[in-house]
C-alpha cells in the first residue's frame, strides 16, 4: 500500500484533525498545513484546525497567510489533551512533542510530515524525508 494510501485510510476513520505547526511557522509549515487540511477534508473530514504558538514574524510569512486566506488558531493545550478517539493530531515541518512546539511530550500523535533530522519519531503515520536542497550539504531524497 503507497504512503497516500496510508495516510488516507487513517484519515476516512477520524471526524476531527488539528494540524500543528512548529512555533513560529514558515511558508513550508504553513502550506504543508494547509495542503494536509485539504486532504483531510477530501478523505471526508469536515472539521480542520491549523494550530501554532509563537509569532508569523516575518513579513513574507504575514503575506503567505494573509494571501492563501489561512485560518489559523493559537495552539491551546486543551486541543490535544483528552481528545476523542477519533480526533487526529498531526505535525507537519516539526516530528516530536516538545521539539520546537508547546506539546507536552509523551502526547500521542498519529501524523507526522516533515522533512527536519529527527530520531525516535512515533506515529501512526510517518512521512519521514530529508530535503531535496543538496546544496545544504543534508541526505539526498529516498
Amino acid at each position: 500500500m503507497s504512503r497516500a494510501q496510508q495516510l488516507h485510510e487513517l484519515l476516512a476513520d477520524g471526524s476531527e484533525i488539528n494540524i500543528v505547526c512548529h512555533n513560529n511557522p514558515d511558508p513550508d509549515c504553513l502550506a504543508s498545513a494547509l495542503a494536509l487540511g485539504r486532504i483531510a477534508a477530501e478523505a471526508g473530514i469536515d472539521a480542520h484546525h491549523i494550530l501554532y504558538s509563537g509569532d508569523i514574524s516575518h513579513q513574507q510569512n504575514r503575506a503567505f497567510v494573509n494571501l492563501l486566506d489561512i485560518d489559523l488558531n493559537r495552539f491551546e493545550p486543551a486541543a490535544v489533551q483528552d481528545r476523542p478517539a477519533d480526533s487526529l493530531l498531526a505535525f507537519v515541518d516539526h516530528a516530536v512533542p516538545g521539539a520546537n512546539n508547546y506539546i507536552p511530550q509523551g502526547t500521542p500523535v498519529d501524523i507526522v510530515i516533515d522533512h527536519h533530522p529527527a530520531e525516535d519519531i512515533d506515529a501512526q503515520f510517518v512521512d519521514h524525508r530529508g530535503r531535496c536542497d543538496h546544496s545544504h550539504g543534508v541526505r539526498p531524497c529516498p
